[in-house]
């Protein structure tokens, strides 16, 4: 099918900047200060496609990775103090990024926060407390919990994220999510104080929670059972090659994009409307799972929006029914522009 030519209609999906700030708070001074006093890594204009499973996105105007937890605070002090604006980032799937960037800095959770420690928990033996640093990939807590026989970490197989993202977004596959294993989080807030909060006051529902903009999740701490190691690699293996047969995962996207309306699937209301293999662009409704957004190789951040809400105009107008994103929306995009798509 020929693409469709790129529009750049926009609209937010989550919590985060969708506006263009004036960047007059990062000087030269401010960065060298920033270089000084942050133990972990400070990058100026960051392409923020090196950093996205889409692989698209401009720079950012600050990119920083702290040390460790301690490094995170002061970073956060320095960048508040200095009135730049900061968004968190993990490993940066269901996540699009506008081709403008984004300004201020970009706090990257990652490897200062991959920490994974595990003790018996509880009056029954089999019961396991693992826990788990923000910025752990979900497939290292999937090799870890393989290697020592803690079972239910299967429900999380193939999500391609953080920890910390899967608590944020209550990730999960058709085995489960991760509430169901959740005990605890630690959050650090925007005032720089860290708190405990059991799972039950997180609001988790389907792909969401009602953590805020404004508070990071540090470390988790999950519920799992002793189990055979042998046969939790087998049903990892299986779980692992199903998904490789039904998902387009040699093609960079940011996962599944939409959320399942209630009582139904989205890639069937896509798949219905027609719109598998539609193209904008360089960005692909996949042929293999229509709820997929794959780049073919030369998309840009507005093609993957703009078929973002092709979809859900489409969709809506079959069905009535409004397909609602599970993708976060980050960065400085162009004000919208009605009635061309």
């Amino acid at each position: 099918m020929p693409p469709i030519k790129s529009s750049t209609i926009v609209s937010s999906y989550c919590h985060g900047s969708t506006d263009n700030p004036m960047r007059q708070n990062v000087t030269t001074e401010f960065v060298l200060r920033l270089k000084r006093e942050v133990r972990g890594e400070v990058k100026t204009l960051e392409p923020m496609s090196k950093h996205t499973s889409w692989r698209v996105g401009g720079e950012a105007e600050l990119w920083i990775s702290p040390a460790d937890l301690d490094d995170l605070v002061h970073t956060m002090a320095l960048l508040d103090e200095s009135g730049v604006p900061w968004t968190i980032l993990g490993k940066g799937s269901n996540t699009l990024v506008s081709d403008n960037g984004i300004s201020g800095a970009v706090i990257h959770i990652e490897s200062g926060f991959t920490w994974m420690h595990h003790t018996a928990a509880g009056s029954s033996p089999d019961t396991v407390s693992l826990v788990v640093g923000a910025g752990t990939p979900i497939a290292a807590l999937l090799r870890y919990a393989t290697q020592h026989g803690l079972g239910g970490i299967e429900r999380l197989v193939g999500i391609p994220g953080t920890v910390g993202g899967a608590v944020r977004m209550n990730a999960g596959t058709h085995l489960g999510e991760i509430k169901d294993i959740l005990v605890s989080v630690k959050l650090l807030r925007s005032n720089r104080t860290l708190v405990e909060i059991d799972a039950t006051g997180l609001g988790l529902t389907y792909r969401h929670s009602a953590i805020t903009p404004g508070e990071i999740v540090v470390e988790a701490t999950l519920a799992l059972t002793k189990t055979d190691p042998e046969q939790l690699r087998m049903l990892l293996r299986d779980t692992k090659e199903r998904r490789q047969k039904s998902q387009p995962l040699t093609l960079p996207s940011g996962g599944s994009t939409f959320a399942n309306p209630p009582g139904d699937k989205a890639w069937r209301l896509i798949d219905a409307a027609g719109l598998r293999g539609v193209r904008i662009g360089g960005a692909q409704i996949s042929e293999l799972h229509p709820n997929f957004i794959v780049n073919l190789g030369d998309a840009t951040a507005n093609d993957i929006d703009a078929l973002i809400q092709l979809v859900q105009k489409t969709v809506e107008k079959r069905f009535g029914v409004k397909l609602r994103p599970e993708i976060c929306r980050l960065g400085d995009w162009e004000p919208q522009e009605t009635g061309n798509i």
